[in-house]
């Protein structure tokens, strides 16, 4: 069998290879990941990792805008995890491997990189996306470089917590011996009077 995530972007329907779908979701990118290339929407935090969420429809340049009600196809990439932000999913299908044909080299380069093949598949006319090509390695090096900063910014920021946490617990520390010096002192005082 050979399952593909069929996805509708701008009209354009394509596939990615199911096998390498972690999930798919609603939502959007949670923070803005600056300084990445326009066609990155932000980071999420999904399962922990932070992803990078990439719209396909600025990618494609297809007509019109993202929609309000998307989804987004999480994939296991060279690069590691990658959200991408589809119109919606048409369905998850086998689509057999002999029903792909390859596509002149001309259309496969440039912009159009990450095309494999195309299928007619229930009527349809299917792009086999490569998901590992669908960013350039320019693309590729500026959101991994943006989302280290991130993960930096995330690792000084739990740094400084750390830090407070123990001075607050230091301080809470001496303020109890205090008050318990205080204490014994009355005590003392309460006893030689008495």
């Amino acid at each position: 069998m050979n399952i593909q995530v069929i996805c509708d972007v701008g009209g354009y329907v394509f596939c990615m290879e199911g096998g390498l779908v972690s999930s798919i979701e609603n939502g959007t990118a949670e923070s803005p990941l600056v300084g990445a290339p326009e066609v990155c929407e932000g980071v999420i935090n999904f399962r922990g990792t932070m992803v990078p969420i990439i719209s396909l429809r600025k990618l494609f340049k297809a007509p019109g805008e993202d929609l309000k009600f998307s989804q987004i196809v999480y994939m296991k990439c060279k690069a590691g995890t990658m959200g991408f932000r589809v119109d919606k999913v048409i369905e998850v299908g086998d689509i057999p491997a002999e029903s792909f044909h390859s596509i002149p080299v001309v259309v496969s380069a440039g912009e159009t990189a990450y095309v494999k093949g195309v299928a007619n598949h229930n009527g349809r006319l299917v792009i086999q996306a490569d998901h590992n090509r669908l960013l350039s390695r320019g693309d590729m090096a500026a959101i991994r470089e943006c989302l280290e900063a991130v993960e930096a910014a995330k690792r000084a920021e739990e740094e400084a917590a750390r830090k407070a946490a123990e001075e607050e617990a230091k301080k809470a520390e001496e303020e109890a011996a205090e008050d318990k010096a205080t204490e014994e002192e009355a005590a003392e005082d309460n006893s030689s009077e008495g």
